[in-house]
C-alpha cells in the first residue's frame, strides 16, 4: 500500500470513528464547524466583531471529526440537504443570536451560516444546492438559567419546530436537565468567569489596568491593594448557581485581605447588573466572559476589557450546538 493509499485509509477512519460518537447532522455540522474554527484568522476576526477582543480561550477542534460519506447520512439528512434550507432554534441573547426576527445577527447567527457554506461545499457533487439557507426559529425565551434555556430548545427540537438548536448553550447544562437527551457538535466558542472594568475612576485607574489586559488575577489584586488601598472598590456580579458569585466574593476577599477596601453587590436580574457596569456605579464586573467582552465591545464604552479570569486554574466551559440523538 502506498503512503498515499495509507493517509488516505486513516483519514477516512477518523471520520467513520468521529461520525460513529454523534448523530449524523450533528457529526455534518461538527466537521464545518471544524473548518471554520481551524481558519483561525477568520474565526478571530468573527470573534472579535462581537465580543471585540480575540478569544483567551479559541475552542480545540480536536473533537469536531470529519464529514461522513454521503451515502452513509441516511434519508433524512440527505432530505434535509437536498431541501436546501436548515431551521436553526435559538433563544434570543447576545452576543449569540439576537435582534429582531427580520434583522438578525450575532456570533452564532454568523458561525451557523459559515458552516452551512461549508456543508454546501463539501456535498455539492451529491445534489446539495450550492447555498443552503439558514431558517431561524425563536423558541419561547422562557427562564434565562443555562438549563431551562437548553430544555426548552431541546422539545422543541423534539416536536420538529427546527432542525439544530444554536444560541449559546452551555453544555454542562445537560446535567440539569435529565429529561433531555442532547447531541452535542463540536464546541462553537468557550467561556470563562472574568473580570472587567467600568471606567470608574478613570482618572486614578484606567492607565494602570491598561498593563493588566489578558494578565493574572493575581496581578490585579497585588496593583489594587499596594497602589489603591485608599480606594473603596466596588463590584456586581449575578447571584446565580454558576462560578461568579463565588469568584466575586474570593475577590473582594483577596483585596481585604491586603489591605484594600472592597463591596460587591449581587443581583439575580441581568439586564440591572449590566446597567450598573454600564452606568460606572461600581469599578469591576465578575461574570460571563462572553457577555461582558459584548458590553466592552459597544460603541462609547469607557472602561477596559480586561480579560482577565476570575477564577485562578478554571477550566474554560464549552458552548455548542446540538441536535436530537439518533433514535
Amino acid at each position: 500500500m502506498s503512503t498515499d493509499q495509507q493517509a488516505a485509509l486513516q483519514v477516512d477512519i477518523a471520520d467513520v470513528t468521529a461520525a460513529s460518537a454523534r448523530s449524523q447532522l450533528a457529526q455534518v455540522f461538527s466537521a464545518a464547524l471544524g473548518e471554520v474554527i481551524g481558519d483561525t484568522d477568520g474565526y478571530n476576526r468573527l470573534y472579535r466583531r462581537y465580543m471585540g477582543i480575540d478569544p483567551l480561550y479559541p475552542p480545540p477542534c480536536d473533537d469536531c471529526g470529519g464529514y461522513p460519506a454521503w451515502d452513509d447520512l441516511g434519508v433524512e439528512v440527505q432530505a434535509l440537504l437536498k431541501g436546501g434550507t436548515v431551521r436553526f432554534g435559538y433563544i434570543p441573547g447576545t452576543p449569540y443570536v439576537f435582534g429582531e426576527a427580520d434583522d438578525l445577527s450575532g456570533f452564532e447567527y454568523d458561525l451557523a451560516a459559515l458552516a452551512l457554506g461549508k456543508i454546501a461545499a463539501r456535498y455539492a457533487s451529491s445534489g446539495v444546492p450550492p447555498t443552503l439557507a439558514a431558517r431561524w426559529v425563536e423558541a419561547d425565551p422562557g427562564p434565562q438559567g443555562e438549563a431551562p434555556k437548553l430544555d426548552i430548545l431541546y422539545k422543541g427540537l423534539d416536536a420538529g419546530d427546527f432542525d439544530i438548536a444554536m444560541s449559546g448553550q452551555l453544555e454542562m447544562a445537560a446535567v440539569d436537565v435529565p429529561d433531555a437527551d442532547p447531541d452535542f457538535t463540536c464546541p462553537t466558542c468557550q467561556l470563562f468567569t472574568g473580570i472587567y472594568y467600568s471606567g470608574r475612576d478613570a482618572d486614578r485607574l484606567k492607565l494602570a489596568l491598561k498593563g493588566l489586559v489578558n494578565g493574572t488575577r493575581a496581578d490585579l489584586v497585588s496593583l489594587l491593594t499596594n497602589n489603591f488601598a485608599d480606594m473603596e472598590l466596588r463590584v456586581v456580579s449575578a447571584s446565580n448557581p454558576g462560578p461568579s458569585p463565588g469568584a466575586a466574593v474570593a475577590f473582594v476577599s483577596d483585596l481585604s485581605a491586603g489591605g484594600g477596601k472592597a463591596w460587591c453587590t449581587f443581583s439575580e436580574d441581568t439586564a440591572l447588573i449590566k446597567r450598573i457596569f454600564m452606568g460606572q456605579q461600581v469599578h469591576f464586573a465578575i461574570g460571563d466572559s462572553n457577555q461582558n467582552s459584548t458590553l466592552c465591545a459597544l460603541s462609547g464604552f469607557q472602561g477596559l476589557n480586561l480579560n482577565i479570569p476570575a477564577i485562578d486554574g478554571q477550566e474554560p466551559l464549552p458552548l455548542a450546538a446540538f441536535t436530537l440523538k439518533s433514535s
